[in-house]
C-alpha cells in the first residue's frame, strides 16, 4: 500500500477549501506513484460517473493508468463532454459512456449486455460508485 504521508499536510482541516484546493486528485496520485500506463489493456467499469462526483474522478484516474474505461451514468444530458474530458489526458485507453438506470432491472440488463459487447466480454475492474 502506498505511503499516504506525502498527502497528510494538505488534508489538515485548515487546508480544506473545496474544489481546486491543494489536495491531490486521483490522477495526481497515479502520476506521483508512477502508475501511468500500468493498466493498459485492462477494462474498467465505473458506475455513477456524473459530473462533479467521485465516479468521474475515479474514471479519470483509471484512464491515466492506461485502462479502457466504461462510465455508467443515469442521465446522458448531464454528461455531455465527459468522454472528451477524460480522454484529454492523452492516455491510450478507450473511454465510453453507458446509460443505465438502476431503478430499472431491464435497464441494468440492457446496459450490461452493451458493456460486455463493447468490452469484448472483459471486465478487470468494477467500481460500484452509483447511489443516491
Amino acid at each position: 500500500m502506498p505511503n499516504i504521508a506525502p498527502y497528510a499536510a494538505v488534508h489538515r482541516a485548515e487546508n480544506l477549501k473545496g474544489p481546486g484546493d491543494a489536495r491531490p486528485t486521483g490522477t495526481d496520485i497515479v502520476k506521483d506513484y508512477n502508475l501511468v500506463g500500468v493498466l493498459q489493456g485492462k477494462v474498467a467499469l465505473v458506475t455513477g460517473c456524473s459530473p462533479g462526483g467521485i465516479g468521474l474522478e475515479t474514471a479519470r484516474a483509471l484512464h491515466a493508468t492506461g485502462a479502457d474505461v466504461y462510465m455508467q451514468v443515469r442521465d446522458l444530458t448531464r454528461c455531455v463532454g465527459i468522454v472528451d474530458d477524460v480522454k484529454s489526458d492523452g492516455g491510450p485507453g478507450k473511454v465510453a459512456l453507458l446509460r443505465m438506470d438502476l431503478d430499472s432491472l431491464q435497464s441494468v440488463r440492457d446496459t450490461t449486455a452493451e458493456f460486455l459487447q463493447k468490452s469484448g466480454n472483459r471486465c478487470n475492474l468494477l467500481i460500484l460508485n452509483a447511489g443516491e
